[in-house]
């Protein structure tokens, strides 16, 4: 198999904090790590970028993700959600003049808006329909995409089948990049909660985002300790009891309670989003 398209001067793999927390820096070259932080706060967040999204951090029985927040800020316990995919970034047109084991491919958004460069970087391309399809490919990096132009794609991944002629395909924004609260009903998945931010995480800033283990989130009517909670699909950023024997009881699992809280208020919720 040809080598991924990655470059050997930054800090990926398995790290340890000086306060034994566990950090996963993903291989990535949007943003050079060049030497691991003594201390991680996953409470707080910041202006400058400072690890890959989706990089994981461990702390006793809570896992988080590093995220970046949209444009509005996400209060302390609530729900948040990724990005809801665009026009022009699903089921357009992949370049067939590609060969096994190359990085770069072209991509042809018909539809939508400009798309700013490297807005999908690590993210995805899936390729949808034709000879090739069932194949996902991370995403390196891009020129700004405009209605009816052809952007080159530079992937990690080497092309493991070459698309057809009339092969489609969808660009995906890395799933902790721009996300938004939880809309009610929520229109994209679940991605974690913002705990315990003083205040908010801040609009257009990096933080952490929790995934696993205890965590306080907002309530939203009458839960039951031991059992399952799903997104709400009334109140932004709050979950509700999963009733498996109820009608439209699809929004997404999060957990299970911990310990009751009232409506309203913020409960203990086991976290099983990873």
């Amino acid at each position: 198999m040809a080598d991924r398209n990655l470059s050997d001067k930054r800090l990926w793999g398995q790290f340890m904090t000086s306060e034994g927390m566990a950090l996963y820096i993903p291989p990535s070259n949007v943003v050079s790590v060049t030497s691991i932080p003594r201390v991680i706060d996953p409470f707080l967040d910041e202006v400058t970028q400072r690890f890959p999204l989706g990089s994981k951090l461990q702390w006793a029985e809570r896992t988080f993700r590093y995220a970046e927040n949209g444009g509005a800020a996400i209060g302390a316990g609530a729900l948040a959600q990724q990005i809801i995919p665009l026009a022009g970034e699903l089921d357009e047109a992949l370049e067939d003049g590609v060969t096994v084991g190359d990085t770069g491919i072209q991509f042809t958004q018909t539809t939508g808006s400009e798309i700013a460069a490297n807005a999908f970087a690590d993210g995805y391309l899936n390729v949808r329909d034709e000879t090739g399809e069932g194949h996902l490919y991370r995403i390196r990096s891009h020129p700004a995409m405009t209605t009816s132009a052809v952007a080159e794609l530079t992937l990690y991944d080497p092309i493991r089948v070459v698309p057809a002629d009339a092969a489609t395909g969808d660009v995906m924004r890395n799933p902790f990049k721009a996300i938004i609260i939880h809309a009610s009903p929520n229109t994209s998945r679940i991605v974690g909660v913002a705990s315990g931010y003083p205040g908010a995480f801040t609009a257009s800033r990096f933080g952490w985002l929790q995934t696993a283990g205890p965590a306080s989130v907002l309530i939203d009517q009458t839960v039951v300790i031991g059992e399952h909670v799903r997104a709400s699909d009334a109140v932004d950023g709050a979950v509700e009891p999963l009733n498996r024997d109820g009608t439209d009881e699809n929004e997404q699992e999060v957990g299970v309670v911990m310990a009751v809280s009232a409506s309203g208020e913020y409960g203990l919720i086991w976290l099983t989003l990873e």
